[in-house]
Formats: structure tokens, C-alpha cells, sequence
């Protein structure tokens, strides 16, 4: 008798840094930069085996943002 694969997914909630890692270009600060990679190495590992989720204001751009933080607002949210 076979045992069925367990197929459920792990849920994770993604945070705004996880969120602005994936998205923003690369940092020209080396910190910065490393856990940019970490976390998309992290990413890669981790999404076929979760279902992601975020808070809603993650979906919603900021109006009064400047035209540069608009532009990252729809990247972020193309992303999502």
C-alpha cells in the first residue's frame, strides 16, 4: 500500500522587507545587498512548496507618494 504524498503547502505571511527585497534593485550597500540575496535565494527555495500571503495595504500604492515610490508601487504590486 502506498502512502499519498502530502500536498499541503506551508502558509507564510510575507512581510514588507521580504516584499521590498524581491522587487527593489539590487542596494548599492553590500548589507543591504546580501539580504537581498538571502532573501530571493529564500524565495526560490521556499515558493513551490508555500501559499503566500500579505497584508492589504501591501496592495494599495501610497497617493501621496513621489513619481519615483509610484513607479515601485506598481512594480511591487505586478510582483505580488
Amino acid at each position: 500500500m502506498r502512502e499519498k504524498a502530502d500536498t499541503r503547502k506551508l502558509k507564510v505571511y510575507c512581510e514588507t522587507t521580504v516584499i521590498g527585497d524581491m522587487t527593489s534593485r539590487p542596494s548599492p550597500l553590500i548589507r543591504n545587498l546580501a539580504r537581498q540575496m538571502i532573501t530571493r535565494e529564500w524565495w526560490d527555495a521556499m515558493a513551490p512548496q508555500s501559499e503566500f500571503y500579505v497584508c492589504n495595504v501591501e496592495l494599495s500604492p501610497h497617493k501621496q507618494s513621489p513619481d519615483n515610490a509610484q513607479d515601485y508601487c506598481r512594480v511591487r504590486t505586478e510582483w505580488i
